[in-house]
């Protein structure tokens, strides 16, 4: 093939000019190719270039085209993300269009409009309404995007940013999300990633008197230090997006911060059992509260999977922790007993093991594909994909460990004391309160 240098050259219309690159047409596709060059003259031809990477051609069979790949790299809890896709040739946007996002699974969407901006390469657009489906069986949720005002042509590349949007990809791995369009039917995939942080780096300690202390970039919403109290607070639960807090008491109560809402509580319900730990669902919409005997209590979109309310313990409850997609969730004993409900998978307990201390907590994996058990000696153990990052138990510590949390963004975890000293693995340290005066021991800790 011979190509005359040209703005725009090609083998059968060169265009004279100053052009080095030509269209090659005619590729088959599937098949890999290399290119050399060779330069011509009067004098003759010259020798040939290097062969260029190798290249293989391939149809586009989606309507929206090739989207840009973005990769998450780990750091980041709750995100902006971007989705990105190119409208067909006859694909416009206008006002009233609407694009429809279907997350992995694991995906919590925000549910404000205003978390939604959409740009264009040419073309303009804003969001005038967000309409969430929540995930399936087997696909994560959905979200369609109405446009206000729009004029987005036909071939044009699109980005849709979403703010506080929660996936805690690990390991620089890479999500997909299809993508279609009122003006595109046909399900394309689509590639985000975090393009932009919003996350909580950082943790909370909570003490039993309500106080609520924040260290590296978590947020202070407010505590029930100074506060009276019918029972002592001996947990806290992070919102999905970062903003906010539930703490809660023995006796069943909840106390909101932030934009963590209330959706019930169990202040004035008789109790067999004092209330033990609080687990929100991956939306926010809701939470689970665990009592030492087993029972389990439901509030806003928290399903009911089971519990041991009516069963025989060898010893009491201490914890909980939810599957990824919130469709289930792990009981931990102070032995170390695991009991799973819904599809919290089994990976093993510390059940039937001698133990130097007994266990006071349990964090799942950021995938659900694991998790960690603490004992108040600063003790590890790590069941299925959760890494062991080394623990406190041959430490000699000023108080004992009173809980434990996971960090998605080195896939680590923190151990806290009921003094409120902080001990790593394979997490940053942020702070701790070691060496302050508490008027009250630290019961609980989130991130």
């Amino acid at each position: 093939m011979v190509v005359t240098a040209g703005a725009t050259g090609s083998a059968t219309a060169p265009t004279p000019g100053a052009s080095d690159s030509a269209t090659i047409t005619g590729l088959t596709n599937g098949t890999a190719y290399t290119f050399t060059v060779a330069a011509t003259n009067a004098v003759g031809t010259g020798p040939a270039s290097s062969a260029s990477n190798t290249v293989t051609p391939a149809t586009v069979t989606s309507v929206l085209g090739v989207s840009v790949t973005l990769t998450s790299d780990g750091t980041d809890q709750v995100s902006t993300y971007e989705v990105r896709f190119e409208t067909s040739s006859s694909g416009a946007l206008t006002a009233g269009s609407e694009i429809v996002l279907t997350f992995a699974p694991g995906t919590v969407l925000p549910p404000s409009s205003s978390d939604y901006a959409i740009s264009a390469g040419a073309g303009t657009a804003t969001v005038s309404g967000v309409t969430l489906t929540p995930a399936g069986s087997s696909s994560g949720p959905t979200a369609v995007i109405t446009l206000g005002t729009a004029s987005i042509a036909g071939s044009d590349d699109v980005s849709m940013v979403i703010s506080s949007l929660r996936n805690p990809l690990v390991a620089s791995a890479t999500d997909e999300c299809t993508v279609r369009t009122s003006a595109d039917t046909s399900p394309v995939s689509a590639a985000y990633g975090i393009v932009g942080a919003g996350a909580v780096h950082g943790y909370y300690l909570v003490a039993s008197d309500g106080g609520v202390f924040s260290f590296g970039g978590a947020s202070y919403y407010g505590s029930m230090g100074g506060h009276h109290l019918n029972q002592p607070v001996n947990g806290m639960t992070v919102t999905p997006d970062g903003k906010g807090y539930w703490l809660v008491a023995s006796d069943g109560g909840i106390f909101t911060f932030g934009d963590a809402h209330f959706y019930g509580s169990l202040g004035n319900v008789h109790l067999n059992a004092p209330i033990v730990g609080m687990a929100a669902t991956p939306d926010g919409g809701g939470y689970w509260l665990v009592a030492s005997d087993g029972g389990i209590f439901t509030f806003g979109d928290a399903h009911f999977y089971g519990s041991l309310g009516n069963a025989h313990l060898n010893a009491p409850i201490v914890g909980m922790a939810t599957a990824r997609d919130g469709k289930g969730y792990w009981l931990v004993a102070s032995d170390g007993g695991i009991f799973t409900f819904g599809d919290a998978h089994f990976y093993g307990s510390g059940g039937g093991h001698r133990l130097d201390a007994p266990i006071v907590g349990m964090a799942a994996t950021p995938d659900g594909g694991g998790y960690w058990l603490v004992a108040a000696d600063g003790g590890v153990f790590a069941f299925g994909d959760a890494p062991f990052h080394g623990s406190a138990a041959r430490l000699v510590l000023s108080a004992p460990i009173v809980g434990i949390t996971a960090d998605v963004t080195t896939d680590g975890y923190w151990l806290t004391g009921a003094d409120g000293g902080i001990f790593t693995g394979g997490a940053p340290f942020y702070g701790s309160l070691g060496n302050v005066h508490l008027n009250a021991p630290i019961v609980g800790f989130g991130s």
